[in-house]
């Protein structure tokens, strides 16, 4: 079974074209526009890896993956941040697994995806 891909944009266009090129390379995705279906997906489908958008309406990037990571059953996933404007403070930065600044060549997300779906020791 492929691994399976919680997509998180805004921007339906980004989405859409992020989630074609996810399942190009064989990811099972799931799609969220905002924090409310993003909770709800995480809940039901457990993905295996994040990657979200930093900058949203309402609830960040950043919102998504403190909550996650305050969460017992959820903190172990893996999230990747796509993002124009990276944050700069260590804190912020540690919530994600990587931080790709877009546009990202889909050989750079495939490099993280991999690495980040890697079993842990």
């Amino acid at each position: 079974m492929s691994a399976i891909v919680l997509l998180i944009d805004d921007d339906h266009r980004i989405r859409s074209s992020l989630g074609r090129l996810l399942r190009v390379l064989s990811y099972h995705v799931i799609e969220a526009a905002d924090w409310n279906a993003a909770l709800q997906l995480t809940a039901a489908d457990q993905p295996n890896v994040v990657v979200t958008d930093l900058h949203m309406p309402e609830r960040s990037g950043i919102d998504i993956a403190r909550l996650v990571r305050s969460h017992p059953q959820f903190s172990h996933i893996p999230i990747i941040a796509l993002t124009a404007t990276p944050p700069g403070d260590d804190e912020t930065i540690a919530l994600f697994h990587a931080i790709l600044e877009k546009p990202c060549t889909a050989d750079e997300l495939k490099r993280v995806l991999e690495d980040a779906l890697q079993p842990g020791p």
